[in-house]
């Protein structure tokens, strides 16, 4: 596994992993060196070693995070193992859904009070991806249930502001109103996976409105807000990759992806001048400010997915 600092500190945390892996099929897709999937086998490994011989977890977000990230490894790779860790990970995901709340999954296993954007959005994701490539429609039927849920429960329906989840509090349920940018990633690349199927265009209006209030009101300076290290270090990352894959859609307008594309460069160039340590390519959580004493792997790879973002960007 990956050291959870560069003062090779070695906790594990099971849903950073999870991004490595991700970033690790980002530089295979890229390359095509084998380096990548050799370590790609070695973390998958690493994992499971560590995570008490597989791959279950007890939040329910963080299976989705490694399921999404086993599917594309299996994508890319063709790995079968990779891809029954994915199904076994699903099985196990929709049991988090009940009808507290109206619906929804749960973030994680106990306590069940907790409903939030990063476990559902992300199983949207997942199942959406499911159906792509294995045609099962009860993936779909997951899909747009799960979207629907997030839309009705967790989405401003007058100004589309994502909130952070919905909380039993005594016999009250309260949405939490924090907005962090991985929960707009993740639900506008709920929408926009649901579009690719459905080819439904408020799905995509949908994915472009949360893009523009995410663009509007979480940066500092035209730079996405820093969101401190450990977790916060990943959110910026995870908003860039479905942001990413919104610009790679081929019937988004000409003038938004051209928008979009000065933000990602702003934010790119904000990154390497004057948030990475001198001498050496590790980052801040920060992307206005250099890093200080070590650097945590969730922040690492929060900037790795802007590069890697930006270089696909590029070359396509």
């Amino acid at each position: 596994i990956y050291y959870s600092n560069s003062g090779e500190n070695t906790d594990f945390n099971y849903w950073w992993q999870a991004h490595a892996l991700d970033v690790l099929v980002d530089g295979f897709i890229r390359t095509g060196n084998s380096g990548y999937t050799n370590k790609i086998v070695l973390l998958y490994n690493g994992i499971a070693k560590r995570n008490n011989g597989g791959f279950i977890n007890g939040f329910y977000d963080d299976m989705a995070w490694m399921a999404l990230a086993m599917l594309r490894a299996y994508d890319n790779t063709g790995v079968d193992a990779y891809n029954q860790v994915v199904h076994i990970l699903w099985n196990d995901i929709k049991t988090g859904w009940d009808s507290t709340f109206g619906g929804g999954i749960y973030w994680q296993k106990e306590p069940r009070n907790f409903k939030d954007v990063a476990a559902n959005a992300t199983a949207c994701i997942l199942a959406s991806r499911l159906y792509r490539e294995f045609n099962n429609n009860e993936d779909l039927e997951w899909a747009k249930k799960i979207h629907s849920w997030l839309k009705a429960t967790l989405i401003d329906s007058i100004n589309g502001i994502v909130w952070d989840g919905i909380k039993l509090q005594g016999n009250e349920a309260i949405v939490q109103p924090q907005q962090y940018t991985y929960n707009y990633g993740t639900y506008l690349g709920a929408c926009l996976e649901l579009y690719k199927i459905e080819k439904d265009e408020s799905y995509l209006n949908e994915a472009v409105k949360t893009a523009n209030i995410a663009e509007n009101s979480l940066e500092t300076n035209g730079i996405l807000k820093d969101e401190g290290g450990n977790d916060g270090g990943l959110f910026k990352g995870i908003y860039i990759r479905y942001l990413v894959q919104l610009v790679m859609e081929p019937t988004l307008d000409e003038s938004l992806k051209n928008n979009y594309k000065s933000f990602l460069n702003r934010n790119v160039v904000s990154l390497w001048d004057r948030a990475k340590k001198p001498g050496v390519a590790l980052f801040n959580h920060d992307w206005q400010a250099i890093p200080v004493g070590d650097v945590d792997l969730a922040s690492q790879l929060g900037a790795m997915m802007l590069l890697e973002g930006e270089a696909l960007l590029e070359h396509p």
